[in-house]
């Protein structure tokens, strides 16, 4: 069953879904402030497998 979560993605899941599309890799740290700025995010999920991501900075 696929559902949308009203919640930020975690640093992992932020950076696999990116990699999944063929973008580079951030640093780290970089993603986890981002991250923390976002004013809103949700995530679409598949189970426990994040299938992909929304947010507002």
């Amino acid at each position: 069953m696929i559902e949308v979560l009203e919640r930020p993605p975690t640093a992992e899941e932020y950076e696999a879904i990116v990699v999944s599309v063929g973008f580079r890799s951030y640093d780290r740290e970089a993603v986890e402030i981002a991250l923390r700025n976002t004013v809103f995010s949700v995530c679409k999920m598949e189970g426990e497998r994040m299938i992909g991501l929304g947010r507002s900075r």
